[in-house]
């Protein structure tokens, strides 16, 4: 996903229900969130996310997520928002 904004690649996610922006707007973590996300031309998953803001001083510049599909193992995936 180098060069795409993520939500121009899951094609369901907004910045209101996408986990990962919600962490990045609040500044706070979300842990254990059912999320489902579909890629363009891919068939759409469910995963349980946990993700949390990352920090440079006061300013939150991204966020990592850590998710799984269910039976599948964990993924990370790191967005800076820079």
């Amino acid at each position: 996903m180098i060069g795409k904004r993520y939500l121009d690649v899951y094609e369901n996610l907004t910045p209101e229900n996408s986990t990962l922006y919600r962490a990045m707007q609040t500044g706070g973590p979300i842990y254990e969130e059912k999320q489902y996300v579909k890629r363009i031309g891919k068939d759409g998953i469910t995963i349980t996310a946990f993700s949390i803001p990352i920090r440079s001083g006061d300013r939150i510049v991204g966020a990592i997520d850590l998710s799984c599909q269910d039976g599948m193992p964990w993924g990370i995936f790191l967005y800076w928002d820079i």
